[in-house]
């Protein structure tokens, strides 16, 4: 099951590519063993795309460990949507 992490910087000053940037050249993933199948840019921030809970726990406590003191590592809550049908 796939997992998301959203790492933001705590200077809102910076740009998504610039928090790119610092998440490669500061935490070295493959050495990590952990299943990323993506990284994308939101809005002031990036959006990293684990595979399993496994690999999210060992990036996240890795990403506060290093980076902690700039960026704020989140993990999102779950969106459950609801659809109601009227006049069925």
């Amino acid at each position: 099951m796939k997992q998301n992490l959203i790492m933001k910087p705590k200077n809102h000053n910076l740009s998504s590519s610039q928090v790119k940037n610092d998440l490669k050249s500061k935490c070295d993933i493959v050495s990590l063993k952990v299943n990323v199948n993506n990284i994308k840019h939101v809005k002031n921030g990036v959006l990293i795309n684990c595979e399993g809970n496994s690999s999210l726990d060992k990036l996240k406590t890795k990403l506060t460990a290093e980076v902690g003191e700039s960026y704020d590592v989140i993990v999102p809550p779950k969106f459950f949507p609801c659809i109601v049908t009227y006049g069925i």
